[in-house]
């Protein structure tokens, strides 16, 4: 069905990928895994129309095909999930599935009663029901990435390249994506799925690619490895113990004590003590309020009821995440391009956003100081 050959490709300084060759049969599902900097997602560039400039081939039932751009290798049968989304919040949920590929009525405008009618149809079969005029901006993120999968769809590609594509969703969505894969391999679909979780990869996947620094380690059928020989050729060397036992054990000395906190809509009379050296997980399906509550305990949004106690001082409500960083407090985002990084800023200054005060010199910003620092 398609065929990788000797697929090369260089960036400045480094080879990405060298001389790549593996063959995907119709209607299987190819886990492609490899530890980061693999080349993995190189790969998928190419395979996508994103990078055209390599050394090598791709065959598509047998003959050469040179993808130009995305939309020439989704014209080809080609389409891909990838990890990041590339959702437009300002745009609905039918706008985004069909954004570039707009079905046109007479006189070239949107036939926007069709549309509609596909994004039901697609949806329907995802069994993921969803509004169509509703705003992509106010979805979660598990169910935008509900979206990107849709545009694969109305594309009616003969491969899919899934890229990380459980990487936001939970245990009941990604069970219900195992459907959707297994509904697309029974109607003859390939699927090429790019995933660090290789209890994913032995569960969905008839065979395994493994990449390690750019190069082909081995292609093999699932049934015919386990995960210590995946690993194995992931990193070259075995790997006895993954997850060594911990060595700190948390104290009695409670640091975070939250009692009772609410937010109408999204949680209510929350409590809980979070001690020294210890990991305090939030387990719950989408909309169960996990990101919600530390958004609003580290004054991102505004709690309406409860209490906050830090090294047993009780503080008042965080009304800005100013006030909870003061008070040792610090939050990584659910969506991290969206929320937790300024792009445009180099790596430098993300690092040292929050303390901008402590880099002032004579009411300047210290280049010195944020290099010792950084």
């Amino acid at each position: 069905m398609i065929a990788v050959q000797n697929v090369s490709k260089e960036f400045p300084g480094v080879r990405a990928l060298d001389e790549v060759s593996f063959n995907v049969q119709r209607g299987h599902v190819h886990g492609l895994v490899g530890e980061n900097g693999a080349g993995k997602s190189t790969l998928v560039k190419i395979l996508s129309g994103i990078y055209t400039d390599y050394d090598g081939e791709i065959l598509v039932n047998g003959s050469p095909i040179a993808f130009h751009s995305v939309r020439n290798a989704q014209d080809c049968g080609i389409a891909t999930v990838f990890q990041e989304l590339s959702v437009v919040k300002d745009l609905n949920v039918a706008e985004n599935i069909f954004l570039g590929r707009e079905p046109l009525k007479a006189g070239g405008i949107i036939d926007r009663a069709l549309m509609n009618k596909r994004t039901r149809e697609v949806m329907e079969f995802l069994d993921e029901p969803m509004p169509v005029n509703e705003m992509v901006g106010n979805l979660s993120v598990a169910s935008q990435q509900i979206v990107e999968i849709c545009k694969a769809l109305v594309t009616d590609p003969k491969v899919i390249i899934m890229d990380e594509p459980t990487s936001s969703l939970t245990e009941k969505e990604v069970a219900q994506l195992y459907k959707i894969i297994e509904q697309l391999r029974s109607r003859g679909v390939t699927i090429i799925y790019v995933s660090h979780k290789l209890a994913e990869i032995f569960t969905i996947c008839d065979s395994i690619t493994v990449l390690r620094d750019g190069k082909h380690i081995d292609t093999v059928p699932t049934s015919e490895t386990d995960t210590d020989g995946i690993i194995q050729m992931m990193v070259g060397r075995t790997l006895k113990m993954l997850f060594p036992p911990r060595s700190v054990k948390p104290s009695d000395e409670v640091l975070l004590s939250v009692r009772e906190i609410s937010r109408e809509g999204e949680f209510e009379k929350v409590s809980f003590d979070l001690r020294k050296g210890e990991i305090l997980g939030f387990a719950g399906l989408i909309g169960a309020g996990r990101s919600e509550l530390a958004k609003a305990i580290f004054g991102a949004t505004r709690l309406e009821e409860g209490e906050i106690e830090i090294n047993g001082q009780e503080t008042k409500i965080f009304t800005h995440p100013r006030e909870a960083f003061q008070n040792g407090l610090s939050y990584l985002p659910e969506d991290r391009k969206g929320e937790g990084l300024l792009l445009e800023a180099s790596i430098k200054e993300n690092m040292t956003l929050a303390i901008l005060k402590k880099l002032k010199l004579a009411k300047r910003r210290s280049e010195r100081r944020e290099r010792r620092l950084v």
